[in-house]
């Protein structure tokens, strides 16, 4: 997996549990806080927990949201 895929599946993520929280702005927090989440709170081996260790930088996951 590139960091590029991990990017847009943490994007995802990340979306899904800002709307659930009821944020409307994804700030550097949210973001670490969400990564860290998908570290340890999810099956190992699924390409969340993947993705969530490969750890794209927050411009990258951004750029994924908007392109989504």
């Amino acid at each position: 997996m590139t960091k590029t895929e991990a990017a847009e599946i943490l994007a995802n993520f990340i979306t899904v549990r800002a709307r659930t929280r009821g944020l409307r702005l994804i700030d550097a927090t949210v973001i670490a806080e969400c990564i860290s989440e998908a570290r340890y709170q999810t099956l190992e081996g699924s390409l969340l927990h993947t993705a969530a260790w490969l750890r794209p930088a927050d411009r990258t996951i951004r750029a994924a949201a908007k392109r989504s």
